[in-house]
């Protein structure tokens, strides 16, 4: 290809221009470059100039060049046929420049490489990969050589397995194998650290995804290699270093990856890692050796060969591995002072602080678990020492986290150990011997020095909290109380997070279940008859809780209150006049900042409150709070800031439930409520609290007419309110039901009569208002018998609701929500087999099938099961947020029990039992598949 003079005479015109620093000047200099772009040739003319011009003129050509490359990176095919003689000339002589140029050129050139690797290696590149290992052992390319290699192998480290990416690697390797190996002994007998830590990065790079058979067949070799990389003295150079750090990675991808076929030589390498380990030699940035090596040892942990190994060095493991990481350091203290919350959701908790304590941690449970009686006899004898010699706070620090973290053997340990590593007599002798005593000196200081805490430091105090909450299932009840009381005084002395630790380890002890073990035994240790012998101590921790919110309302500090006002219930009346003023305090900083999670805690707080008045029928405790706070309550009512109004609406419920009147505001906002323009779609997420104000109102109020207006608006504007108010009406009176029957249906045929387009309803879906429509009407069914259903609905049409189950019924097959899921099979079962004299055979196999579908998807995929549920889900992203007590009246009817299955399972035998001609047209075998006939044929018996 030839270049003209003229060519060259233009891009360096362009390149003058360019630097003048003159806009005018840079616009020419633009539009010439732009000239040259559009010609085949630009290429060739930039690798050209760059070669034969001075340094600075030919780095801007080999940066215009790099920018050529990523644009020919992402051309289509009919673009490169044009270019394919500029890139073959590339691709023949871009490698050798590259290796000869000046630094600062060869590093836009190898950009340049790589584009053109991307798009043009393997298959359109074959003699790339040969060259390169011909330059790789020129000793003056090598290391130019070996960045290439690795910033182009990089890639095999993190892609997902694929056959182009296959057919590379094994080029790659077939091409690169022998030059590399070559270089690795070179590097035995002259070590060059540079090209050692490139070298190693790309060994690593190319064994990610398989072992090629050319490195398996000199596998000896490069262990050797890698080995005597590990044992190289000194960390004073910084490439020494890296390379033992890559070197540590390399050993470590074969032990994860190709452990069974290597094992004798994966294990050979302990002791030269361990000696790593064991060094007191340190250096700033050495967290990824440390890393790689905690990860080695886990993955060899129970491997029989080295058992000896292990057992003989759980001391030094401990000492070297496990103790300098599995404590508290700086980052946690750090945290500790500045953020309470992340302090605790990221170390109290779970203990995990970064990801180099979370692999000790991983380490240290795998030793406990191979090697128990090992780490038994060496915290015994840790311990006895801290007594023995000196009882400094860093020597407890780590026993307290080796013992809380050697404990934890599940997730679910976060509220509590129930099962333990080790002997749990050793946790249980250190808290008698210790924690329980230091306590108690704490507690003496702030009751002595009016709340100073001597000589204990806010973090030790968090961290006798912290084994307090995990180890509380070991403690006796009766220390329980009074450990309780110590900790709530550490709500009172000052320090923040020390104070929200102090709170939620008390919620954590108080909402102690009886029988931790059981899923069906939710009954808790200190329950309501239990803690009346413990009422003064309640009150105790009732009163140091109101003082912290009173200082600084936390999150955690109102779970707290919520639960202490759960335990005392009405004992908490004589307080009533200051609880109401820590409301109104509470509703002032609220309205002043509002923070929806803080507004969901002060209103369940509110709401707990109210339900304690409810429970224990203190009808003047209702009226006291209304009458001291309604005034406050209408004011952020009506400014609506935030989520308010739902949580209002919802507390304006609950003094409903105990009220024998209503006032005459409640009368004047249940009329505001109803005016249609409180029920356009703007207003959507208030929707659940206006039904929430009207499920306590309509127990003592009847159902105006107006409700019809706003059944339609919901029909038009939310599906999922729309069946919430009938479910609230339907359970209130069956006159209803017409009216519920004829507002849905109307929205179904329209939906199915093509005419779609016409409906307003948001996020709506076929899929979504059947279901809807199938709860309505099984909660009619279940409530009033199925011939209420079908007489109702035939008035509307004949026949409909056959035709509607015979077209629809398959949604219940993606039904996984509790509550619909018992009320709809409940409904399909007693239509199936009691009633299916009502409904043809097609309409009852269809019915049959989906139903054991259900079943079926629930038992062998839950994961599918819960996915199910997404589309309604997203489509009632609405921002309601249900209060507890009133989302114990919305959601759990008082006569349902989610016991669908064995439900389904005792009325299919009395149907098989009592209908012989029916069961003998059944079959069966032409409805399920195998799979599903198996697992119906179990579950009847």
């Amino acid at each position: 290809m030839i270049v003209s003079a003229d060519m060259i005479s233009n891009l360096n015109q362009a390149f003058l221009l360019l630097q003048q620093h003159q806009q005018d000047k840079i616009k020419q200099g633009e539009k010439i470059l732009l000239r040259l772009r559009d010609n085949v040739s630009y290429p060739i003319v930039l690798f050209e100039y760059m070669q034969t011009h001075n340094e600075q003129q030919g780095l801007r050509a080999a940066i215009e060049l790099k920018l050529w490359c990523k644009q020919y990176a992402n051309m289509d095919e009919l673009h490169i046929q044009y270019l394919q003689e500029s890139v073959m000339l590339l691709k023949k002589n871009l490698i050798m420049v590259y290796v000869k140029a000046p630094q600062s050129i060869s590093i836009q050139l190898r950009e340049s490489l790589l584009y053109l690797i991307q798009k043009e290696y393997p298959l359109n590149w074959m003699e790339f990969i040969n060259e390169v290992g011909q330059a790789l052992l020129i000793p003056e390319f090598t290391y130019k050589i070996l960045k290439l290699v690795r910033k182009f192998t990089n890639k095999y480290s993190y892609l997902g397995r694929s056959d182009p990416l296959y057919l590379e690697i094994n080029q790659t390797c077939d091409g690169l194998h022998n030059p590399l190996i070559q270089l690795a002994i070179l590097q035995t007998q002259r070590p060059d650290f540079k090209n050692l830590h490139q070298l190693l990065k790309i060994f690593y790079n190319l064994n990610y995804q398989d072992l090629h058979p050319a490195f398996e067949e000199n596998i000896q070799q490069w262990m050797e290699f890698l080995k005597y990389v590990l044992t190289i003295q000194g960390f004073q150079q910084s490439e020494i270093f890296k390379s033992k750090g890559a070197a540590l990675q390399c050993v470590l991808l074969y032990t994860t990856r190709y452990k069974e076929d290597f094992k004798d030589i994966v294990n050979m390498f302990c002791q030269e890692i361990w000696a790593i380990c064991a060094s007191d030699q340190k250096m700033i940035g050495n967290e990824k050796i440390t890393s790689n090596a905690l990860k080695y040892f886990k993955a060899l942990v129970n491997s029989k060969d080295m058992t000896q190994f292990f057992q003989s060095n759980v001391p030094l493991l401990m000492q070297h591995l496990i103790i300098p990481y599995i404590s508290i350091g700086k980052n946690e203290a750090d945290l500790f002072q500045s953020e309470p919350s992340s302090f605790i959701e990221l170390y109290f908790d779970y203990g995990i602080m970064d990801h180099i304590k979370t692999t000790a941690a991983d380490l240290y449970k795998s030793i406990v678990k191979f090697f128990r009686p090992q780490v038994e006899q060496y915290l015994i004898e840790k311990i006895s020492q801290f007594y023995s010699v000196s009882q400094d706070i860093h020597s407890e620090m780590v026993i307290i986290s080796m013992l809380i973290e050697g404990s934890i053997t599940s997730f679910s340990a976060k509220d509590g150990i129930i099962e333990f590593g080790f002997n749990s007599d050793i946790p249980s002798q250190f808290y008698e011997i210790t924690i329980k005593k230091k306590l108690e000196i704490a507690y003496n200081f702030i009751l002595q020095a009016d709340g100073s805490i001597g000589q204990f430091q806010p973090i030790m105090l968090a961290l006798y909290c912290r084994y307090i909450h995990f180890f509380k299932y070991l403690i006796p009840k009766q220390d329980l109380i009074v450990i309780a009381l110590v900790i709530s005084k550490f709500q009172i002395i000052g320090h923040q997070t020390l104070q929200e630790v102090a709170q939620l380890t008390l919620t954590s002890i108080l909402n102690m279940k009886q029988d931790p073990i059981s899923y069906l035994n939710r009954d808790l240790y200190f329950n309501s008859q239990s803690c009346i012998n413990i009422s003064n101590e309640l009150q105790q921790m009732f009163a140091d809780v109101y003082q912290a919110i009173n200082l600084e309302p936390s999150q955690q500090a109102l779970k707290l209150a919520r639960t202490l006002i759960s335990l005392l219930q009405n004992q908490l009346f004589v307080a009533i006049n200051p609880i109401i003023e820590l409301l109104k305090l509470l509703l002032t900083k609220l309205k002043q900042n509002y923070e929806f999670e803080q507004a969901k805690n002060v209103f369940e707080l509110f709401s707990n409150l109210i339900e304690q008045a409810i429970l224990t029928k203190s009808p003047a405790i209702a009226d006291q709070i209304q009458r001291d706070m309604l005034e406050q309550l209408d004011e952020m009512l009506r400014e609506n800031k935030g989520d308010v109004a739902c949580f209002i609406l919802q507390i304006y419920a609950l003094l409903n439930e105990i009220q024998t009147n209503a006032s005459p505001y409640y009368q004047g906002l249940f009329k505001s409520i109803l005016d249609p323009i409180n029920w356009d779609t703007s207003n959507q997420s208030i929707f659940p609290a206006y039904i929430a104000f009207f499920t306590y109102w309509f127990k003592k109020n009847p159902v105006p007419p107006e409700i019809q207006q706003v059944l339609r608006a919901l029909a038009q504007s939310n599906l999922q309110s729309y069946t919430l108010l009938s479910q609230l009406l339907i359970r209130v009176n069956q006159q209803w039901i017409p009216l519920i029957l004829s507002v849905i249906f109307e929205q179904y045929l329209l939906l199915n009569s093509g005419q779609a387009a016409k409906l307003k309803v948001n996020n709506l879906s076929q899929k979504l208002i059947n279901k809807e429509i199938l709860l309505i009407i099984s909660e009619i069914a279940n409530r009033y018998q199925a011939d209420t259903l079908f007489r109702f609905m035939n008035q509307f049409q004949p026949q409909l609701l056959e035709k509607f189950l015979y077209q629809e019924v398959q949604v219940v097959e993606f039904i996984s929500a509790r509550y619909e899921r018992t009320v709809i099979l409940k409904f399909l079962t007693t239509l199936m087999f009691k009633e299916f004299a009502k409904i043809s055979q097609q309409t009852w196999d269809l019915i049959f099938v989906a139903v054991v579908n259900n079943f079926y998807t629930k038992k062998k995929n839950p994961l599918a099961h819960v996915q199910n549920i997404q589309e309604r889900d997203e489509a009632q992203q609405s921002g309601f947020f249900a209060l507890h007590p009133v989302d114990t009246e919305l959601r759990r009817s008082k006569f349902l029990h989610h016991d669908e299955e064995p439900y389904f399972k005792d009325e299919f035998k009395k149907f098989l039992a009592q209908n012989p001609q029916r069961v003998a047209q059944l079959g069966v075998s032409n409805l399920l598949d195998e799979s599903r006939q198996i697992y119906l044929s179990q579950m009847v018996k």
